[in-house]
């Protein structure tokens, strides 16, 4: 057998084991995908996906819990529960949680298998409670400082935050 018959008969094996993964597993292709994305790439969508949480999660409780940046949001729908109870408990007792992050440095991130992510991240907060009607202060403005551990796993061509 010829060397171009067997890269020819290679080639289709892929191609044929490619196309059945696809038919019958969703998540194949993105796995396949996930094979093809260095590390490097990786860890910096991974800290992306992060700081769009955290950006996205500090709007949902400064505005009061409109929910414009909820079909982008990367967590899962517990998640965004949690958050949206969260804010409704503030609703009932008249408040609202103002949160500003001031810092967050990635400490690590591992990626135990491709589809999915745990990184170590600490972050540092600012908050303040206010009144819901008006907006004045009925906490002083503290700081948090804390380390935090976010699991992520790659769905639909994002890294969402599931833990």
């Amino acid at each position: 057998m010829s060397a171009n018959k067997i890269i020819s008969a290679l080639f289709i094996s892929f191609f044929l084991f490619y196309l059945i993964g696809v038919i019958s597993d969703p998540t194949f292709h993105s796995l396949i995908n996930r094979f093809l994305i260095n590390k490097k790439t990786d860890e910096i969508s991974v800290t992306n996906a992060i700081k769009y949480y955290n950006k996205a999660y500090t709007d949902f409780y400064t505005s009061d819990g409109v929910k414009a940046s909820l079909h982008n949001f990367p967590a899962v729908t517990q998640i965004r529960h949690f958050i949206f109870r969260d804010i409704g408990f503030l609703q009932s007792l008249d408040r609202i949680l103002i949160y500003d992050k001031a810092d967050m440095k990635v400490i690590s991130v591992k990626f135990p298998d491709r589809l999915s992510a745990e990184a170590i991240v600490f972050e540092e907060w600012n908050y303040q409670y206010q009144k819901r009607p008006d907006r004045i202060p009925v906490s002083a403005l503290k700081g948090l400082g804390q380390g935090f551990k976010y699991f992520l796993r790659y769905e639909n061509g994002q890294w969402i935050i599931y833990k």
